[in-house]
């Protein structure tokens, strides 16, 4: 590492070599009675120090009012409860109409396409396991899907009367027995 002349200096932040008019000097003496330079450029130091003061006097607006950013976040949270909910209920439907058409978009057993009477079948049952495996919800289970390249061996779409009738009659559907 190359040393600089007396006259310079090399800050310890931008790491550029600059003369030492450009860096403040230290109100401390060492022994001999010198006083020595801070070690980052005026620049660099009135950054470091906007740096410091934004963060203190944030906290310090934080502490003086923190029952008044209570009340408002309460009652920020409760004004879009119906948005987020809203939100949340597309997300879902969207990841819904995703799987059923990645399985075909219709019941397996009957051809049923209404998308409302259509779910999601374990085909070697297991269904309420893997749902705690990974998670109880319906959109966990879209994603878990979704995640996984929609596997074709384990899953499967059929309406409800289809899916009820298959775990009723131990796995298989009453249109498949009776027909």
């Amino acid at each position: 590492m190359e040393t600089e002349p007396a006259e310079t200096r090399r800050c310890a932040l931008c790491r550029l070599v600059k003369p030492v008019a450009e860096f403040h000097r230290q109100k401390r003496t060492y022994g001999d009675g010198i006083y020595g330079y801070v070690s980052y450029c005026k620049p660099c130091r009135a950054i470091q120090r906007r740096k410091y003061y934004d963060a203190e006097k944030q906290a310090a607006r934080y502490v003086a009012n923190k029952e008044k950013i209570a009340i408002y976040a309460k009652a920020h949270y409760v004004l879009t409860r119906e948005q987020r909910a809203t939100k949340a209920r597309a997300k879902l439907i969207e990841m819904r109409n995703e799987t059923i058409t990645a399985y075909g978009g219709g019941c397996a057993c009957c051809g049923e396409t209404e998308y409302t009477f259509l779910t999601v079948d374990h085909i070697n049952g297991g269904g309420k396991a893997h749902r705690q495996e990974v998670g109880r919800s319906t959109a966990a289970l879209h994603r878990w899907l979704r995640n996984n390249g929609y596997p074709k061996e384990d899953f499967r779409i059929l309406c409800f009367n289809c899916n009820s009738g298959t775990y009723l009659n131990g796995g298989v559907c009453p249109h498949q027995k009776n027909g």
